[in-house]
């Protein structure tokens, strides 16, 4: 490593065949930004911020009352950052770079949840199916919710439910 650099690509050579390139930090840096919700822009208190590398979290912090959050003590490198919060979606801002000594502000707007409404027919008619059970999957986290109730027109909410 030259003397006084911070951060550069480490190539690894092998007989004669080389790495990709890794890019190295030395020292610390900040993350700290504000976390609202879409649209209306207020504060989300109790949001979970998390860093990511290869996604896998490296550290993670929760917004105060006022949306704000603050990482210390973050090795210099390239990290995505997650923030979620239940009865919100979750928003990913990838590739940002932190710096030794340095401070980075990373901001996120949480989308409200959207909801899922209708009726279970049958297919060949518009009748009803009583008692029909629907049932959301959400990607690969599982079981989101099912309801009983064929006429029934609620908001899919995760947190209410829980994943299975």
């Amino acid at each position: 490593m030259p003397s006084g650099a911070t951060t550069g690509p480490v190539i690894i050579t092998v007989e004669g065949g080389a790495s990709n390139a890794v890019t190295f930090g030395v020292g610390m840096g900040t993350v700290n930004g504000t976390v609202t919700q879409s649209g209306p822009g207020t504060p989300i208190n109790g949001a979970l911020v998390e860093l990511l590398q290869n996604n896998v979290v490296q550290t993670s912090a929760t917004t105060a009352a006022n949306g704000a959050y603050s990482i210390s003590n973050v090795a210099a490198g390239t990290y995505d950052v997650r923030f979620s919060k239940s009865s919100f979606g979750t928003v990913l801002s990838a590739a940002n770079g932190i710096s030794a000594g340095g401070s980075t502000t990373i901001n996120a707007a949480l989308p409200a949840p959207g909801t899922i409404s209708g009726t279970v027919t049958k297919a060949s008619g518009g009748t009803a199916i009583a008692g029909a059970t629907v049932t959301m999957n959400s990607g690969d986290s599982g079981l989101v919710e099912s309801l009983e109730n064929s006429t029934r027109a609620a908001p899919f909410n995760p947190s209410v439910i829980g994943k299975t």
